[in-house]
């Protein structure tokens, strides 16, 4: 006897035993139609068992249910921050290519925002914290390269100390340790441009061994110190 053909000729209790057979699995079918062909019980007694073996088998195949989907979940949030972090690289290469170009063909005039300044600000309003990063691994990929190193130094003196703590007091520093004189020199420029007062400490402690050069370092340091007081 098959659990369909039971179901029909129940007039008491078939409605209460299936309301949705959509709910049923193959499994409990199969145990269920087992049940009847034994034959060895009464209607109430399988009736009984047919109520526990649905809420047996439901129960199973909702825990299964459940528990296959969370590596789908997990799968997604992983192929989500791959994709992430792919574009985020790509955003890198493309800043980093424009930069580069407008700094080797950009003419510095004071007073001036240059388009490699004008780039950096549109940078910097959509990607944060991401652009300081990129401007650090060019500066730090340029030291066989004045030109570039400059350029970079020009254009991060012109923003806030603010827009551009940490990385770009950390650029600044680098700068007056580099044996190229100019280099040297717009990285004091940018302390003095940025007349942070926090820098003190740090400035006191730089020698320079060109006495031009270390004349200005002490002259930053003394319009510094004046704002101090």
């Amino acid at each position: 006897m098959s659990i369909l053909k039971t179901t029909e000729s129940s007039t008491r209790d078939g409605d209460d035993l299936v309301q949705d057979d959509a709910f049923i699995s193959e499994k409990a079918f199969s145990i269920i139609n087992s049940e009847f062909e034994r034959g060895s019980d009464t209607e109430d007694s399988l009736i009984d068992k047919l109520r526990l073996l649905f809420l047996q088998t439901y129960e199973e195949d909702f825990i299964k249910s459940a528990t296959t989907k969370q590596p789908s979940l997990k799968n997604q949030t992983e192929t989500l921050a791959d994709a992430c972090k792919s574009n985020t690289e790509q955003l890198k290469n493309n800043f980093v290519q424009n930069l580069l170009q407008l700094l080797h063909n950009v003419e510095f005039e004071f007073g001036y925002e240059t388009p490699a300044e004008k780039y950096v600000r549109e940078a910097l309003s959509k990607y944060g914290t991401f652009v300081r990063e990129w401007i650090n691994d060019i500066f730090l990929q340029s030291l066989d390269d004045p030109q570039t190193l400059s350029g970079i130094l020009r254009v991060i003196s012109h923003f806030e100390y603010s827009l551009m703590y940490p990385q770009g007091m950390t650029i600044a520093i680098s700068a007056t340790r580099h044996e190229d004189a100019e280099v040297q020199e717009c990285g004091i420029r940018c302390f003095e441009n940025w007349e942070a007062i926090d820098s003190l400490p740090i400035l006191k402690n730089i020698y320079i061994s060109e006495s031009w050069l270390n004349d200005y370092l002490k002259d930053v340091i003394t319009d510094l110190e004046g704002l101090n007081t």
